[in-house]
């Protein structure tokens, strides 16, 4: 609860300092605090915060800002158990990165499609956005987004009986984890892979 509002606190000291016509600024804040809100389960307060960055983003055609909100938007429903209408929002959110050669931000819109999916039991949806994830998994940076597709992939293989590619993605989101260099996630990945050897 401390964290809690030490984030609040701190939140709202970045919004007394700047003005709300900043342009991308003030919208990179405002979603910053959409994106925070879910985990202090303030989810009013991050739907708002998220519609009123889509809608500045939008009019300004800033679309990187658009994906991230509508990412922020379509995960606050998925926790709310609204999984329905969130999917049609993440494939909207991938589609500008991938115009826009970020592979990473498509990879967290096409996984949180693929997340969205399996909690609705739609496994062909699932593997559909799972090679959307998939198809720009080596060019995505940052490490812990890449192992977590990968890891993901391998939980969605085993869940729907495919065992030779379980394994082949656990492999791979082991090698991931080695590069990292994190000891949770390594030992996380190697714990995962003896149960899809038998």
């Amino acid at each position: 609860a401390e964290a809690g509002a030490n984030v609040s606190q701190a939140m709202a000291a970045v919004e007394r300092a700047v003005p709300p016509n900043a342009g991308p600024l003030s919208m990179l804040i405002d979603l910053q605090g959409a994106t925070m809100a879910p985990q202090l389960r303030h989810f009013e307060v991050s739907t708002v915060g998220s519609d009123s960055v889509l809608r500045r983003a939008g009019s300004h055609g800033y679309s990187g800002l658009v994906a991230r909100a509508r990412i922020v938007r379509a995960y606050v429903l998925g926790r709310r158990g609204r999984f329905s209408e969130a999917a049609p929002g993440y494939p909207r959110a991938g589609e500008a990165p991938e115009r826009l050669q970020e592979p990473d931000l498509a990879a967290a819109a096409y996984g949180g499609l693929a997340n969205n999916m399996r909690n609705l039991n739609d496994h062909r949806g699932t593997w559909a956005a799972l090679a959307k994830t998939l198809g720009v998994v080596d060019r995505v940076e940052h490490l812990r987004r890449r192992y977590v597709v990968l890891y993901g992939a391998s939980l969605v293989a085993q869940a729907t009986g495919v065992s030779r590619a379980a394994l082949h993605f656990q492999n791979a989101a082991v090698a991931v984890a080695e590069q990292r260099g994190i000891a949770g996630t390594i030992v996380e990945a190697y714990t995962r892979r003896p149960g899809l050897r038998e």
